[in-house]
């Protein structure tokens, strides 16, 4: 299995007042390039996906850009797998990922492996098994960036299984 790591990609961020959506969608489109050059199976994305003062028009240009840039890598079973960082919201993962879940189900439990083809959004620490036609199975430990939200409940720490 081949995997690429990225990370802070900050769709639709700005630099005062000057958008970089342009400029940020350059580079993911070299991101595409390498993923098909290299034959990638999965693109890891470790955080700040998004930034925490984007509005929800923005949020839908972020994701018509990314859906145009990955659909072709999604489409021959590539997958792609985010984790929170200190710059996304914990609740735009939420919804996204329910509504991902809500629009292609999968079979079986949070545990069972997953199938490649897909995006996949943690915010919370666990992990994800991935069905690899070469491999089995892959397993993919996720921690996203530590906020009190992600790693504390009550007194303790709870790792929250996937």
């Amino acid at each position: 299995m081949r995997i690429l790591h990225t990370s802070d990609w900050h769709l639709n961020e700005k630099l005062g007042q000057i958008k970089r959506q342009e400029d940020i969608c350059a580079r993911l489109e070299e991101i595409a390039g390498y993923l098909e050059q290299e034959h990638v199976d999965v693109m890891i994305v470790s955080g700040d996906i998004f930034s925490n003062t984007i509005r929800m028009d923005e949020i839908r240009e972020a994701f018509k850009d990314v859906t145009r840039i990955f659909r072709p890598f999604l489409l021959r079973k590539g997958t792609i797998i985010g984790i929170g960082g200190n710059h996304d919201s914990e609740d735009l993962f939420n919804v996204v990922r329910l509504a991902m879940d809500l629009a292609v189900p999968q079979e079986g439990s949070v545990r069972d492996p997953k199938e490649p083809g897909r995006l996949y959004l943690y915010e919370r620490s666990g992990y994800l098994t991935l069905l690899d036609p070469q491999a089995g199975q892959v397993q993919f430990c996720l921690l996203p960036y530590p906020t009190p939200n992600r790693y504390l409940k009550d007194e303790g720490i709870e790792f929250n299984t996937i």
